[in-house]
């Protein structure tokens, strides 16, 4: 069973870190993942990317993950929320399914 993930909620960036951190995740926007532990391992990995690239001499907290309902996982975080949900069809065979990245 497939995961989509979807930015559900990006507010303004304060500063060139939460820039950074919001441009890193909404490359995963509307992108599918064959398990939820891959999908929360690559929004995790592409915080903690952001946070490790920024050299600056501010930080921020690692996102927190939780499950909302029983299809839906949610990460908030300073600058987004994301929601991962579960893909009820497998749209591979798809030719719109060639533009998501996995």
């Amino acid at each position: 069973m497939k995961h989509f993930i979807k930015v559900t909620y990006a507010k303004s960036p304060a500063n060139k870190l939460q820039e950074g951190v919001q441009k890193a995740i909404n490359e995963l926007d509307q992108t599918l993942w064959p398990n939820l532990d891959q999908a929360k391992f690559m929004v995790y990995q592409k915080f903690d990317d952001a946070v490790a690239s920024y050299t600056g001499r501010c930080t921020m907290a690692r996102p927190i993950g939780r499950q909302d309902y029983d299809h839906v996982y949610m990460i908030y975080a300073e600058v987004a929320n994301i929601a991962i949900y579960i893909a009820k069809k497998d749209f591979t065979h798809c030719p719109v399914a060639e533009n998501i990245k996995t």
